[in-house]
């Protein structure tokens, strides 16, 4: 009986500490993409409509780029409430001096919907 409640007791603690660590988990994963000059960082909603949508924006960005410079892509993202504002920034490499291009986007983490928005300057 003791070992039956010991077994119970662990088990319990167990599920207790995997929803913990769930709720606690990372809402963006980072992906990357290496080949030639280019380095893009890009992330993982792990959520079809709005993977396919930065996916689409990835390969546009890659099919446009010319492998004669370095390029430099990276993300950065702030949360408020249900909202997300996803601003992605693309170096290039040129004389000497990058480039700056930021593209910025409304993510509505509920309904899975992306709107593009302009840049705030303090996300840069």
């Amino acid at each position: 009986m003791k070992r039956y409640l010991f077994l119970c007791l662990v088990s319990f603690l167990f599920i207790l500490i995997l929803i913990y660590l769930y709720d606690r988990r990372e809402l963006v994963i980072s992906r990357v993409y290496k080949d030639n000059n280019i380095y893009i960082e890009y992330p993982y909603f792990n959520n079809k409509y709005l993977d396919n949508y930065i996916n689409d924006y990835i390969v546009n960005y890659i099919s446009n780029t010319s492998y004669k410079y370095n390029y430099y892509v990276k993300y950065k993202y702030s949360i408020d409430d249900n909202n997300m504002l996803l601003t992605i920034s693309d170096y290039k490499y040129v004389d000497n001096i990058y480039n700056i291009n930021n593209s910025c986007f409304n993510i509505d983490i509920i309904d899975k919907t992306i709107f593009r928005v302009s840049c705030v300057n303090n996300l840069q």
